[in-house]
C-alpha cells in the first residue's frame, strides 16, 4: 500500500498500490470484498481527496461533465 483515503461516512476506502487503485467497502470496521480496481503503471499519485455529499453531488457532476467528456 502506498496511500489510502476513506469516504466521510467511513463506508468506502480507496487504496493505492504500485499497480492499482482499489476500492473496498468497509463493513463493521473491516475491509469487505473489493468493489473496483483501476490498473496503474506506478507513476500515478493521489494528490487531492474531496468527497461530495448531499446537494453537492449533482453540482460537482455538472461541473466535471464540462471538463471530462
Amino acid at each position: 500500500m502506498i496511500d489510502a483515503v476513506s469516504s466521510p461516512d467511513k463506508k468506502l476506502i480507496i487504496i493505492q498500490t504500485s499497480k492499482a487503485m482499489k476500492a473496498y467497502r468497509v463493513i463493521q470496521g473491516r475491509l469487505g470484498d473489493i468493489e473496483m480496481e483501476i490498473p496503474m503503471d506506478g507513476n500515478e499519485r493521489i494528490v487531492l481527496n474531496q468527497w461530495a455529499t448531499g446537494k453537492y453531488v449533482m453540482k460537482w457532476g455538472e461541473e466535471l461533465s464540462k471538463i471530462l467528456k
